[in-house]
């Protein structure tokens, strides 16, 4: 199976309109251990993704991640643009020219996007980050792919490990970023970027069911 240039653009208009949905609770868990604005910051990159999305409709997948990824980088407010912008745009290099990929480079595509974003923000699994979603759902889904599970399942089982993934953040103590400023007062509080990363992988997982 193969994702398409058209079926990745509705994976961001998808993820888009779940982020519309849940901002108000993505701005409350930010409350809890931050300044309280990531939903409206992620809200208004997604947001302009979507508006630029109509642009792209020609260019292939590489060109369209990348383009995107630059497009939030510009919009978003604090790290979380940077961070998000650097996801779609490793991403993108790993699909220039390509206007659709085989599962198996869709996950090494999501794979060098998350080791991107683990470089520039210089954050491990258990610092309490996006990285606790994104990191074990990039490890599931290639080697699901890698063992031929089928695209959806993988994709799935991918979006079932950023799940507990931006569970357990609830359960340890930042080491990076404005949450890490509250030390143990931010326990019991799960970081939204690890919530926004599972809503990235579900809204995937709805695009391909």
């Amino acid at each position: 199976m193969t994702i398409t240039q058209a079926q990745t653009a509705a994976w961001i208009q998808s993820y888009a309109r779940a982020v519309n949905e849940n901002v108000d609770q993505l701005n409350k868990l930010d409350a809890a251990i931050g300044d309280g604005d990531f939903g409206a910051s992620i809200q208004r990159g997604l947001q302009s993704a979507t508006e630029l999305l109509p642009t792209l409709s020609e260019e292939d997948i590489g060109t369209m991640l990348s383009k995107i990824g630059m497009k939030m980088m510009t919009v978003m407010g604090g790290t979380s643009g940077p961070l998000m912008g650097t996801l779609y745009i490793k991403m993108g290099s790993k699909a220039q020219g390509k206007m659709e990929l085989s599962a198996l480079e869709f996950g090494d595509a999501f794979r060098t996007g998350v080791e991107g974003v683990m470089q520039l923000g210089k954050a491990q699994v258990g610092d309490k980050t996006m990285i606790d979603a994104y990191a074990p759902a990039a490890e599931a889904l290639v080697t699901a792919l890698n063992e031929q599970t089928p695209f959806p399942i993988a994709v799935a089982q991918a979006t079932a490990a950023a799940k507990a993934g931006y569970e357990n953040t609830a359960k340890i103590v930042a080491r990076k970023g404005r949450a890490s400023y509250i030390g143990e007062r931010g326990l019991g509080a799960i970081d939204p970027g690890a919530y926004a990363g599972y809503m990235l992988l579900k809204s995937l997982s709805d695009v391909l069911l």
